[in-house]
């Protein structure tokens, strides 16, 4: 189907952010994070946590929204969030080490 619906090279929809913070952390083969409609595991490499979600939107804003839960578990943004209550929990003042499978 790609080959038919999607033969231009302008085509192909790909992360255009230079310093994106979400692809590098996908392990998925692949995908980026334009990817949407996703179900994604998020692994905590510090500890090994791991949990389970999904996101209608494209990854980007989904599991950028995760890292910057994170990265800043204590702003009023990051609420009830799992990852805000697992880095305020057991890495406080740490920066987040993630992985992203889709």
């Amino acid at each position: 189907r790609d080959l038919l619906c999607r033969s231009g090279p302008c085509d192909r929809r790909g992360c255009i952010v230079a310093s994106c913070g979400v692809c590098p952390l996908i392990i998925a083969r692949g995908v980026d994070c334009e990817a949407e409609n996703i179900v994604c595991g998020v692994a905590c490499g510090l500890c090994s946590e791991f949990c389970m979600g999904e996101c209608c939107r494209a990854a980007h804003v989904g599991l950028g929204g995760r890292l910057g839960c994170a990265s800043c578990p204590g702003a009023a943004s990051s609420g009830e969030r799992a990852f805000a209550i697992h880095y305020n929990a057991f890495h406080l003042n740490l920066a987040p080490s993630l992985e992203f499978g889709i």
